[in-house]
């Protein structure tokens, strides 16, 4: 494969709905409309079967935004099909924006839309487009055939394919990169039914202005149409966990943790991302929690430390998006803190989710559930469930999907491990 870039012509993009005000540097000006396309880059030169590149290939725009908000994405020539996962977003500024090329497609198209809500308007400008060779990332580790042969004619070596087989210790041993790459994302966390704040900018705002913005998420989320997304579980719950000492996985910015908390359960906040922790931490002094832990999660060996008499295991989606087999060893050092009759309280995706957003690969899906820039997201049922958690033992207590299929409820009590 070679290792040079190919740069795009940027002369002869395909127009949407965007108005084009120049074609030396593209400068364009998307329609108001949220999500709408304005131009897309034909990529077919470059990746094309029998082009100088193959899969996966790195997709790098600069692009200058003048206004608003520019999101971009890979796509087929039905506009729908995404070809790779999906970069954040990007507001005014000078911005590299880095992409991965996937999926083979007979006419690959870079598309760039309007990512900001209010009916507002994106000006921006494309100055290059180029392609180079990738190996993906650290949840990619996708072998192709000529990695594993040899030769003169080539021939396949045994040894290196089970070595690509068997990827299950290199997802172990690289726990830190994978956390890392996780990190990426989940520095922006769920901040209502729709919104995603950064912790960081969190961080930066007043006390008062930081209760009152955890108290509106929380009512937003919990109450009126949110009231069949969290509001159900959190008055089902909120007096089951009271006094018991609960494991929360991934904390994000409290909606679940916080509100347990005031309500007598003994919470250890437990997150990859240390400012999504110092938000936990100011908000437990702002509402006057004593009882609450704060662990970091820096590798899988960070577990280690915890007690190992948690009467539950939150976990709000947590455990879905990160390949399974990754997972499955998280979970069985996750459940080893959970003592004997404890309970495992897990939200996810159901399979109907999936196939209802046309079945795509795990590294895509994410960008359809949770946003440009997740990087893996997988369905489960009891049956999966299950399996990730085994060898443990559990009796079931309680399983449905709810709110149309988009989530499914999982409460399991801890029979041996």
């Amino acid at each position: 494969m070679t290792s040079r870039s190919v740069d795009i012509g940027l002369d002869t993009p395909k127009r949407h709905a965007g108005v084009v005000h120049s074609s030396t540097l593209l400068r364009v000006e998307t329609p108001a409309a949220q999500w709408s396309y304005s131009v897309s880059i034909p990529l077919r030169a470059g990746v094309h079967p029998h082009g100088p590149l193959r899969l996966p290939v790195r997709v790098v725009a600069t692009v200058s935004v003048k206004t608003g908000t520019l999101g971009c994405l890979l796509v087929g020539p039905d506009w729908t099909t995404l070809l790779g996962p999906l970069p954040p977003a990007v507001g005014p500024g000078l911005h590299t924006i880095t992409l991965l090329l996937e999926q083979a497609s007979p006419r690959p198209y870079l598309a760039f839309r309007n990512a900001g809500s209010g009916n507002r308007k994106c000006r921006f400008t494309i100055t290059s487009v180029s392609l180079s060779p990738d190996h993906g990332d650290t949840l990619q580790w996708a072998t192709t055939l000529e990695d594993v042969m040899e030769g003169t004619p080539p021939r396949v070596v045994v040894a290196k394919l089970l070595a690509a087989i068997d990827t299950r210790d290199r997802w172990i041993s690289d726990d830190i990169a994978v956390l890392d790459r996780l990190r990426r994302k989940w520095s922006t966390v769920p901040a209502g039914l729709m919104d995603r704040r950064s912790t960081g900018d969190l961080l930066r705002l007043s006390d008062a202005d930081l209760r009152e913005f955890w108290v509106s998420t929380h009512r937003q989320t919990t109450t009126g149409s949110g009231f069949a997304v969290r509001g159900w579980y959190q008055h089902l719950y909120r007096d089951v966990l009271r006094g018991k000492k609960v494991l929360e996985i991934g904390s994000g910015m409290g909606i679940d943790g916080i509100e347990f908390a005031r309500h007598g359960a003994a919470i250890t906040f437990v997150d990859i991302v240390e400012d999504n922790l110092r938000v936990m931490r100011r908000l437990c002094e702002i509402f006057g929690i004593t009882n609450a832990q704060f662990a970091y999660l820096h590798s899988l060996q960070s577990l280690d430390s915890l007690p190992s008499d948690y009467d539950v295991v939150w976990s709000q989606g947590s455990q879905i998006n990160v390949p399974f087999e990754f997972a499955k060893h998280e979970c069985a050092i996750i459940a080893s803190h959970l003592k004997a009759g404890g309970r495992w309280i897990e939200l996810a995706y159901p399979r109907e989710r999936w196939v209802r957003d046309g079945s795509p690969p795990f590294r895509l899906w994410g960008n359809l559930t949770d946003g440009e820039g997740t990087p893996w997201m997988e369905w489960y049922d009891l049956e999966r469930l299950l399996n990730r958690l085994a060898p443990t033992e559990w009796q079931p207590l309680l399983t449905f999907n709810f709110h149309q299929d988009d989530f499914n409820w999982f409460d399991l009590m801890k029979v041996s491990s």
